[in-house]
């Protein structure tokens, strides 16, 4: 069954033109599964995005989705998908998963060339609780506990890979630190490992960040405060005066 594609009217920019008090939220957590030409039945909804997706607006579209699917300029939610051939064909060649125009801290597939694929980068939802600040996850060993830390995605880390897309085999990359999103080229399967897939007893060496595949993004909200609201006032009551009074001395010569 063919599945649904709109036009989606999404701003991830705004303009303000007053005084305002800027506050904010985080999404929730979602772990990035890799790019993959997802099946039909797999896809609920597809949403255009002419200026480019991103991952928090995929996430306001598929709130219903434990999973979705970025493309550069499409949005996919999906429904439950398993690594295997019941949800999706195969991986992704390497050159059809890149950085999203508009998000460059995630991935988006490229938009297919061939109508018989539909190749997405798949992230599931997740629930992590994080009492730090930042929109990437790493994880850190203290002594026989990890920790769980989120940072900015633009801390240089060793990555925890994944020896293949489809299991489990996880180990610590220690060659050179990097970023989060360019972490995963470090990688021979080019995929980090999960939150959901690091036990207690993980081998790692101690007070050392490690990246993990997990990522968030930050939601501002705009209000004008109240102090705000009076002084915009005050001064419009004030050149408002300013004004009359000068078409009145004109008036009067």
């Amino acid at each position: 069954m063919a599945s649904l594609e709109e036009t989606a009217n999404i701003s991830s920019s705004y303009k303000v033109l007053s005084w305002v008090d800027v506050t904010g939220t985080y999404s929730t957590w979602v772990e990035y599964l890799g790019c993959f030409d997802v099946k039909d039945i797999k896809i609920a909804t597809k949403k255009i995005f002419i200026n480019g997706t991103t991952l928090l607006d995929c996430l306001e579209i598929c709130k219903g989705s434990f999973f979705i699917g970025l493309q550069i300029k499409r949005c996919a939610c999906l429904l439950n998908i398993t690594l295997n051939k019941l949800s999706v064909s195969s991986a992704c060649r390497n050159e059809l998963s890149n950085k999203c125009l508009n998000d460059r801290k995630a991935f988006c597939a490229l938009e297919d060339t061939n109508i018989f694929t539909q190749h997405f980068a798949v992230y599931k939802k997740v629930n992590i609780t994080t009492q730090t600040v930042g929109e990437c996850l790493s994880v850190t060993k203290r002594g026989s506990v990890l920790s769980y830390t989120a940072l900015d995605c633009l801390t240089d880390l060793f990555p925890i890979c994944l020896r293949s897309i489809y299991n489990n085999d996880i180990y610590a990359q220690k060659t050179r630190k990097t970023i989060w999103i360019e972490s995963f080229m470090e990688c021979a399967s080019m995929i980090l490992a999960r939150h959901s897939q690091i036990p207690n007893d993980t081998p790692l060496d101690t007070n050392v960040r490690y990246w993990l595949s997990n990522t968030r993004r930050f939601i501002k909200h705009v209000s004008a405060s109240r102090e705000s609201l009076v002084t915009v006032l005050v001064i419009t009551s004030v050149l408002t005066v300013a004004v009359v009074a000068v078409i009145i001395v004109l008036y009067m010569r």
